[in-house]
């Protein structure tokens, strides 16, 4: 888990190095794996797979809690 495992301790100064590799980190993470959907609502659609994939992290135990938000969900904006 690239979130747990290497992000820098909280005390670390903001324009520590660190921060920036971590962050470098987090995208190559996202960008290893994505999925496309062509509809919004139903079992296949964003909706439905978000409710899956976070659901399938939970019981994988890599996220605390099945909560629609939790650190680490990519969020296109």
């Amino acid at each position: 888990n690239v979130l747990g495992a290497e992000r820098p301790a909280a005390g670390a100064e903001l324009d520590d190095e660190c921060w920036t590799r971590w962050a470098r980190s987090v995208l190559d993470a996202f960008d290893s794996f994505q999925l496309l959907c062509a509809v919004r609502k139903g079992p296949w659609g964003v909706e439905g797979l978000n409710q899956r994939i976070t659901h399938a992290l939970f019981s994988a135990k890599l996220i605390e809690s099945e909560q629609q938000w939790y650190e680490g969900r990519p969020v296109l904006m």
